[in-house]
Parts: C-alpha cells; sequence; structure tokens
C-alpha cells in the first residue's frame, strides 16, 4: 500500500506543479516595457526551460522588480533589481536565499493569478445599515483612488507557453490601510497590498530602492 501510495503522488506531482500556475490569459498585448527591453535578459520568457514566470514590477522614480520563474525541471529560481534610466539591468544578490516554495503558497492565497485590474474594481461602501457598491470608472472611487496617495503603483505579469497577463494597483498599501479604518472594503485591494507586502518583505526591496536612488543620485 506504501508503495502504491508513492507511485501514485510522484505520478501526479508534475500535473499539480502544471495546474498551479493556470490563469485566463486576458491581456490583448504585452506592450508594458517590452519596446524598452526586447531583446534584453528581460525580453519575452524562453519557454524551452521554463513553464511559468511572474514579474512584479514597483513602477515610478525608484522602480525595482522582482522575477520569479519555475522552470521545466520543477525549480523556482528569482532574480531582483532595477532598470536604470537607459533601461540597463542592475541585479541584486540576496544575502540569503528565501523560500520561493512559501512566498508562492502566500501568493496564490492572496489569488495572484486571478486579480482583476484596478479599474475593473467594484468598491463596497457601508453607511446607515446599508451597503452600496460603486462599479469601475466611477467618479467617486476614482476621487478616493487618486486622494489616499503614497506614490506607489505596481504591475504584475504573469507568463506561460502561449497566455501572457498583466495588471496594474495605483496606491494599493494605502488605499487598503484608508479602508481598513474607513466604511469602504475591497477584498482585492486588500488581497493586492498582500501580494506587495509579501515580495516587498521577502526579497527585501526597500534595499533595491535605496539602491536605486543612490545609483539616480550618482549620475546626477
Amino acid at each position: 500500500m506504501k508503495v502504491l501510495f508513492l507511485f501514485s503522488f510522484i505520478a501526479l506531482t508534475p500535473l499539480i506543479s502544471k495546474g498551479q500556475f493556470e490563469f485566463k490569459s486576458d491581456s490583448s498585448s504585452i506592450s508594458f516595457l517590452t519596446d524598452q527591453l526586447e531583446g534584453t535578459e528581460l525580453g519575452l520568457p524562453n519557454f524551452d526551460s521554463i513553464a511559468f514566470e511572474l514579474r512584479f514590477w514597483a513602477t515610478g522614480e525608484l522602480g525595482g522588480f522582482v522575477q520569479l520563474t519555475f522552470s521545466q525541471d520543477s525549480t523556482w529560481n528569482y532574480r531582483r533589481g532595477f532598470l536604470n534610466d537607459q533601461f540597463e539591468l542592475n541585479i541584486l544578490e540576496l544575502p540569503s536565499e528565501p523560500n520561493i516554495t512559501s512566498v508562492w503558497e502566500r501568493l496564490v492565497t492572496n489569488n495572484v493569478l486571478e486579480l482583476p485590474n484596478q479599474n475593473e474594481l467594484i468598491y463596497t461602501y457601508h453607511k446607515d445599515g446599508r451597503t452600496i457598491k460603486l462599479g469601475p470608472e466611477n467618479e467617486e472611487t476614482e476621487r478616493l483612488i487618486h486622494s489616499t496617495l503614497d506614490a506607489s503603483a505596481y504591475t504584475v505579469q504573469l507568463f506561460t507557453a502561449g497566455k501572457f497577463r498583466t495588471y496594474y494597483y495605483y496606491n494599493p498599501i494605502a488605499l487598503n490601510e484608508h479602508f481598513q479604518n474607513s466604511e469602504w472594503e475591497s477584498i482585492e485591494t486588500e488581497m493586492f497590498a498582500n501580494i506587495v507586502k509579501t515580495i516587498s518583505d521577502s526579497f527585501n526591496m526597500m534595499e533595491v530602492y535605496r539602491t536605486h536612488m543612490r545609483d539616480k543620485m550618482g549620475k546626477n
């Protein structure tokens, strides 16, 4: 019985590994940075060697990125760094290897493969015992998003063979903190804030941002 169980587990493992990266390809183009990065190490993934890739971009003046890849031989790899003003790649090593399997489990718990783009969200507002839902691109929700500023924006890119997704959130950390102390509610914003925190903490993105800032100041 034990031998049979072990054989069944080994036989199913590749299927489980492939299945965990299923997502709906809902992006009509892959234009985010692809023109600038074509022909570089951050061009389109090579699906001869990888089964899945996630790219996390903190955009803005002091942006950085994390690249997670799951190879065809079922191993995780990562890189972190930033692009300078000439779109040259700067890779920063981490002193200790993060537990990427644990990181991925936390990302999946927060629906990293399925979250909608921020401009598709429906926000919930509770007032006087009533629940009011405001849809995408409503003037009131637009004011809400842009009035709670922390000057942050984040993009997630997902790649598998023949599939691509990208989605973007503006001010997710500040918005989520505001929602937790008000009558507003957005589970998607909370999940995306958790994704940002998971990646930022696991890969010490503050070091990336500080190094990027020193790089910019050194060239001014």
